[in-house]
């Protein structure tokens, strides 16, 4: 081979390295994108509730909300994305101590007005249910959110302590 190369010799060399140069950094963004759980369908549950009485009545008011932190769209399924609120008792043991035993107050679907979660986008919607005279200060709020895959299942539990704040004592002022 004579020094230098020939022009259609530099020409191949320069076409195979930008061939290979292509084809590397399209693994490696390949790659990235399999390994990079962000493309991957990722959801936020969060949960809130409270205790409120009206003519007597005690009933419980809560917020389920979804946010979704991926970077695509998750599809909702109707069936099976609910959210159950329970009743928490403490139940003697015969040993001694207590246990904690869960008494279901009501079951609701969610999220039914929604086909889908867009990136970045939070939903919510409150829960309003009616308790039963023997609730406790305790409620438990549990949320699952069901992929429309109907494999990948969200799920978020929360206890809420939903004891009345009590009034503030007064204090003594001297006016002198």
């Amino acid at each position: 081979m004579m020094w230098p190369p020939s022009k259609p010799v530099l020409d191949t060399i320069d076409e195979a390295v930008k061939v290979a140069a292509v084809l590397v950094g399209g693994g490696w963004t390949y790659l990235n994108y399999r390994r990079g759980r962000t493309f991957r369908t990722r959801l936020e549950l969060d949960l809130t509730g409270s205790i409120g009485e009206q003519g007597g009545a005690q009933f419980f008011l809560g917020e389920c909300q979804a946010k979704n932190v991926g970077l695509s769209k998750v599809p909702v399924k109707k069936i099976g994305t609910g959210v159950s609120v329970f009743a928490l008792r403490l139940v003697p043991r015969k040993g001694g101590g207590h246990r904690v035993v869960e008494e279901e107050v009501d079951v609701r679907s969610l999220f039914a007005k929604h086909g889908w979660i867009e990136p970045g986008e939070t939903i919510s919607e409150p829960v309003l249910l009616a308790l039963p005279p023997s609730a406790t200060p305790l409620m438990g709020v549990r949320m699952a959110v069901m992929f429309s895959d109907g494999k990948t299942t969200w799920n978020a539990s929360a206890v809420t302590d939903c004891t009345k704040p009590k009034p503030a004592a007064k204090e003594k002022h001297d006016d002198a």
